[in-house]
């Protein structure tokens, strides 16, 4: 049998529910988890109430969890697991004598002299029957080869899939346009806590990039695309990252009319007006130009992306100019 306690939130419960029962399955043993609210959190929670109590300390707050304490079976189907079974499996494992028992912790790196983070350790698909497993396990690796299956334990409950179709629902991006930020809960409300020690916010631990490459695309408007998965040394592979971006290097398009049109001469100022098909207009006086004599005049403009046009009009219908008359007399 394969035994997990899970600890911390939702997001960390489902990377070790994974991890074990991938393991347990691999290896033909029996399987079984206890979640966070077992007899030990109820017991600590009763004893600081009567501990308030009998110290009078009825004013005294404490600090509000961070992490979601339900069991992960209110969200998930968890495949063919049910709540018979979990139970079964639970009192075995207690009920199994203490020297049949063994246990794993994966190996952990220092980042420095006073914390250490949890790396993916391969030599848990060495352990035996009757291990229980210590750690996170905060690493795909341990799963990958068995993504089916995870997927069809995590599949929500009736109730959490409607709230999740209306959330859905209200996005109106397509899903190619969205992104989604994890922003864990202990690393926001707490420091000198995993790599937000030391009030220095989200950091990464100081490492310099071993592979760096570069993407280009200089020509075919429209909307690209760039997938990037990374793996490293450990074996452990990221999950696929996916920018976009609109590439646009057209230059907007003008037309212009005039007030009073060239139709005919006249002896008004003309007014020309400029319509851009994107952009705005950064010649002087804007979008209208008024001419009080003929001759010519250039509009500039550009894009939201930088793109550049000119549009260079001319007027030679103003006739400003009295007629002259002349009087002849004959004898």
């Amino acid at each position: 049998m394969i035994m997990i306690k899970l600890g911390a939130g939702l997001g960390n419960n489902m990377f070790q529910y994974a991890a074990a029962r991938t393991l347990a399955e691999k290896k033909g043993y029996d399987f079984c988890y206890f979640p966070v609210r077992g007899f030990a959190f109820y017991w600590k929670r009763l004893r600081g109430i009567f501990l308030r109590f009998i110290t009078l300390h009825k004013t005294k707050t404490y600090p509000k969890k961070q992490i979601v304490q339900s069991d992960i079976s209110k969200y998930f189907t968890l495949g063919n697991d049910n709540l018979l079974k979990r139970y079964f499996q639970r009192i075995l494992w207690i009920f199994t004598p203490r020297s049949r028992k063994k246990e794993f912790a994966p190996t952990r790196k220092l980042h420095d002299d006073r914390h250490s983070f949890e790396i993916f350790d391969p030599s848990i698909f060495q352990v035996s029957d009757y291990t229980r497993l210590r750690g996170g396990y905060a690493s795909q690796a341990y799963f990958l080869d068995n993504r089916d299956r995870v997927l069809e334990w995590y599949t929500l409950h009736k109730s959490y899939r409607k709230i999740l179709e209306k959330l859905e629902q209200s996005i109106l991006e397509p899903p190619e346009r969205r992104c989604c930020i994890h922003v864990r809960s202990g690393d926001f409300s707490f420091t000198d806590k995993g790599l937000a020690y030391g009030n220095t916010g989200w950091t990464l631990p100081a490492a310099e990039f071993t592979s760096t490459n570069t993407a280009g695309q200089s020509e075919g408007d429209g909307l690209w695309y760039l997938h990037v998965q990374a793996k490293d040394e450990a074996g452990n592979i990221s999950g696929v990252v996916t920018v976009s971006v609109l590439l646009d290097n057209t230059v907007p398009t003008a037309t212009v009319s005039y007030d009073p049109s060239g139709s005919t001469p006249t002896n008004q100022d003309v007014v020309a007006t400029i319509t851009l098909s994107d952009g705005t207009v950064t010649s002087e006086g804007g979008y209208t130009h008024t001419f009080t004599g003929n001759g010519s005049f250039t509009f500039e403009f550009r894009d939201s992306v930088g793109n550049t046009g000119s549009a260079t009009v001319t007027v030679d219908w103003i006739d400003k100019t009295a007629p002259t008359a002349s009087v002849s007399f004959w004898a």
